[in-house]
């Protein structure tokens, strides 16, 4: 009935009619744990922002908080009277909401199980509620067609929403804050106001929708409806911009053709390509056995790679779907792929820890690469080919030599999984996104780190550079895109000398200064440049 991925991606927790819960590890597919404790169906789970905890709601009425790493039971929440459907943690982890078919919200501390506020307002049952990113703030949606926004602090309603003439399944906040999102029963998304209250934007469909969420730059919200789609709007003016008509299977990896012409998606154990303009599906093939996790084009956009967690990759004409050949030598998930410049070569990376490079032609592998402790999140090419970056659960990058399988250099410095890694376009550099928050660039000939980026407050799971190399991209899983400026020293005083401001300054100025002096009443032809002090001294005069 509910299902939640922990914070750094390795775990499921799966909640059930039979009134437990699973812990399953994402990369075996094997069950981790068994919560027991639930009298009735669960109905809502969630990890704590920390991954430490679980906490579930029930058709018993009551919330457990769980020990994520033993099964066993922390503490036990009760106050609600009818089943509890949704449970959420605040962004700090101290403490729970709960909206119940009892028509109320409860706001619970963590630590105690106390209640610290009751909400209610409503008056039908409470499906959805979430937190604002700050966590000042908490939206309800409710089966008496409205929306409220509350004060976490006082408990007091800041603001109601009305417009559906149906249920609310479903609410989220936009990455900003500054607005809100419902789903309904009526067909209907609206976009609210969060200072007002006001409509931004309806958006309307021909079935129920059952979930909402924002976009990363909040531009863009996708929707969960009936009939097992998913359709993508235009948050400024309300358009429908694309519908991806699956099965029902979770969209695990996807890419852009070079030209920019086509999607590619690993959709559950398929590979769907989508044309990009008018969302039709192209073709949709099912030659794995299992989920598809990662995809590639080649650098001519004629062939598609997929990896699977099958152990094996597959690679695909795009014009006719033909599979042209499978990659069989991985023992476990294959998690990245890659293509070299040329396209002549790929490389993988899975879970069995290692990489292997292969002849896309023959697809004979060339070198097996091993060298890390833990999973290979993430593989890439050098600009020439002549080098391979991998990033790793087990904290670590390692570049290596494409034509020996060597190691060039190991770098260090990274407290978690390092899920994306990228290759400054000059090649002097490397970059690296982490699930401890942060970003790190670094020197390719030393090893050395040359800065550190902190700005995220969650896993950071893809980074990128921009064409000329000065600006860092990344994303995280709560933030929306960040942009770095990473320019060295030598660029960062090329800068300073072309934009300084270079003021003109009075006679009195440049004798307190001990500058030019002036001839009269003429300045000199080309100004000095004097660094400003505030504020300037001004002389004195004695009678």
């Amino acid at each position: 009935t509910s299902v939640a991925f922990s914070p750094d991606g390795r775990h499921i927790i799966s909640g059930s009619w039979d009134n437990t819960l699973i812990l399953w590890d994402v990369f075996t597919g094997e069950q981790v744990q068994q919560f027991t404790g639930h009298s009735d169906s669960v109905t809502s789970v969630a990890f704590s922002p920390d991954g430490r905890h679980i906490i579930s709601g029930s058709w018993d009425n009551t919330l457990i908080l769980w020990d994520a790493n033993t099964g066993e039971q922390v503490r036990q929440f009760t106050g609600h009277t009818f089943w509890v459907k949704s449970v959420a943690f605040s962004p700090d982890g101290r403490q729970v909401l709960s909206g119940s078919r009892d028509n109320t919200l409860i706001l619970w501390d963590v630590s105690t199980s106390e209640q610290v506020q009751q909400f209610t307002r409503h008056s039908s049952a409470v499906d959805s509620v979430a937190f604002s990113p700050d966590g000042r703030h908490i939206i309800s949606g409710s089966w008496d067609n409205t929306l409220i926004l509350w004060d976490m602090f006082t408990g007091e309603q800041v603001q109601q929403f009305t417009g559906h003439s149906d249920a609310i399944e479903s609410v989220a906040f936009s990455p900003n804050g500054l607005q809100i999102i419902s789903g309904s029963s009526d067909n209907k998304l609206i976009l609210w106001d969060i200072l007002t209250g006001d409509q931004i934007q309806q958006f309307r469909y021909s079935n129920y929708i059952q979930s909402v969420t924002f976009s990363p730059d909040g531009r863009h919200i996708i929707s969960g409806v009936g009939d097992y789609s998913l359709i993508l709007w235009d948050t400024t003016n309300g358009e429908q911009v694309q519908q991806f008509i699956g099965n029902a299977e979770n969209v695990w990896s996807v890419a852009f053709s070079p030209d920019f012409r086509h999607v590619l998606a690993g959709v559950g154990y398929t590979l769907t390509l989508w044309e990009a303009t008018t969302g039709k599906q192209v073709w949709q093939l099912s030659e794995h056995s299992h989920t598809v996790g990662t995809v590639a084009f080649s650098s001519d956009g004629s062939q598609v790679l997929s990896g699977s967690w099958d152990n094996t990759l597959i690679l695909w004409n795009v014009v006719s779907g033909v599979q042209l050949r499978q990659f069989t030598g991985h023992t476990n998930w294959v998690l990245s792929v890659a293509f070299s410049p040329d396209s002549s070569q790929i490389v993988s990376g899975a879970s069995d820890n290692t990489l292997i490079l292969w002849d896309t032609a023959t697809g004979e592998q060339v070198l097996q690469l091993t060298g890390h402790s833990d999973s290979v999140e993430s593989v890439m090419f050098s600009s020439d080919g002549s080098q391979i970056l991998s990033g790793s659960r087990d904290n670590t990058l390692i570049l290596w030599d494409t034509a020996t399988g060597e190691q060039v250099k190991r770098f260090i410095g990274h407290s978690s999984s390092v899920d994306s890694v990228a290759f400054s376009p000059d090649g002097r550099q490397v970059l690296s996104g982490s699930r401890d928050d942060t970003l790190i660039l670094w020197d390719i000939a030393t090893g050395e780190q040359i800065r550190q980026f902190a700005g995220h407050s969650s896993d950071v799971l893809t980074v990128a550079f921009s064409p000329d190399g000065s600006v860092a991209f990344s994303g995280s899983e709560r933030e929306l895109l960040i942009q770095w400026r990473v320019d060295g020293r030598e660029q960062l005083q090329s800068w300073i000398r072309n934009n300084r401001y270079l003021p003109e300054i009075s006679c009195g100025q440049r004798i307190a200064f001990d500058a030019s002096l002036c001839m009269g009443n003429i300045l000199p032809a080309t100004p000095t440049f004097v660094p400003t002090r505030t504020p300037f001294p001004v002389p004195t005069t004695e009678n």
